[in-house]
This record gives structure tokens, sequence and C-alpha cells, in this order.
């Protein structure tokens, strides 16, 4: 194909056209119709001037509309969310929320355009996300009967708290033997103990390695958790 030259598919009522231009550009539309050419100036690096060119119709209404279209690209890549996933749903769900979020702060800027709103009140693309999240996120707000039905079960029965079990102490310090000492802490709900071949509970707890073992006149796992 020469500059200028085009090829046209018509599957009713969507066009494909490829035209020669410096390159090979292809479109796919179905506003126009395929006959409809125009001519449109481009610059000739054999004679260093602007000759006339052919050119579909649809050339010309893709540049004039283009602008927004790259525009709501740029800003979408701004902030897009991205998934670890191989389901190409999902993918196709986190473009659209991020189209929709880009879109309605598109609409936010123009009416406190509208409203003469100072640019610096206007809240940016990320702070206008944030908003969008926390609104998102937030539980609606409690009655006062709902409160009063929630202290009513929660009078009625035990509440447990998971305790995460502190992190074991290095080698170095378990066994240096020095300043460990044990301490009786008042708690509720005694503690595993963390001695290896021990199963017991304990509320004595070595204040240097920060960890519960049993200590009583008939079982020392306090003593055997730091001899090596």
């Amino acid at each position: 194909m020469t500059r200028g030259e085009s090829q046209h598919f018509v599957c009713e009522p969507v066009t494909i056209v490829k035209w020669k231009d410096n390159k090979s550009v292809l479109l796919a539309y179905n506003c126009t119709g395929s006959a409809e050419t125009i001519i449109v100036k481009r610059w000739d690096k054999t004679i260093r001037q602007y000759v006339d060119v052919t050119a579909p119709k649809i050339v010309k209404n893709y540049n004039q509309h283009m602008g927004g279209v790259d525009v709501l690209d740029q800003q979408m890549e701004c902030y897009r969310t991205f998934i670890k996933t191989k389901k190409w749903t999902l993918k196709l769900l986190t473009h659209f929320f991020d189209l929709a979020l880009v879109n309605s702060w598109r609409l936010y800027r123009n009416d406190c355009n509208r409203n003469n709103y100072a640019r610096k009140d206007t809240m940016p693309l990320l702070d206008f996300r944030l908003d969008v999240a926390d609104a998102l996120s937030c539980t609606p707000s409690r009655t006062r009967r709902d409160s009063e039905d929630d202290d009513q079960v929660s009078s009625s029965r035990r509440d447990y708290k998971i305790y995460r079990p502190a992190n074991r102490p290095s080698a170095e310090k378990r066994y240096d033997g020095y300043e460990h000492f044990p301490t009786s802490d008042d708690i509720k709900a005694l503690r595993t103990c963390r001695l290896e071949t021990c199963i017991s509970c304990s509320k004595i707890r070595c204040d240097k390695c920060n960890v519960y073992l049993c200590l009583s006149r008939d079982k020392n796992c306090f003593k055997a958790y730091h001899i090596q």
C-alpha cells in the first residue's frame, strides 16, 4: 500500500479500516460510513513540504476527540489498582472500578469549577480516591438500641482474648546465666510453658527472656529452660 491508500472491512454495524500514513494505521468504528474520506495535510520528507493525503473520515474524528481519552488513560495510570491474579474477570473489575473513580473525580472537578471553587480547595485525585475508600469501608452509624442489645449480650457471656506468645529468645540470651529473674504476673488466664518438653501452664515469667515457665515445688521448668 502507498501513502493515502486504505482498505475497509465491513461487518454491520462495525467497520475496520487499514490506512497507510507514515505507517499502517488500523481503526475500528461504527459512527461513520466506510466510504467517507477527507484530505489531510502531511509532511513529505523528500520534497520538504506539506502535501495532500487522502484519509478516511474516522481519522479526523479520532484526532478531534482523542484528547479526553488519552487524559483519562493517563489519570488512570497514576493510581491504577494492581491485583495478582490469573483471572481476567478480576482484572476487568478493577479496571472499570478505576475508570469509574477517575470519571467521578472529573465530574467533581467540573462541579467545583462551575461553583467557582478555588483550585487549592479542590481535592486532587489521590485524596478523592482515599475519601471514596473511607466512605466504602466505614460501618454505618449504630443506634442506641443496638448498643444496649450488645451490652446485654456481652454481659451474658465471657469475653476471651487471644494472646500471641512472645518470640523465643536467642540461644546466647537464654543460656548466658545472667539476670534471669522469675516474676509472677497478675493474669487471669495462665500461659503455656515455653519449655520444649512441658505442656503445662504457668503465670511465672522470666524478666529477661519474656517467656512463661513453670516454677513450683514439684516442677522447675524455669531452671531447666536456662541450662544448656
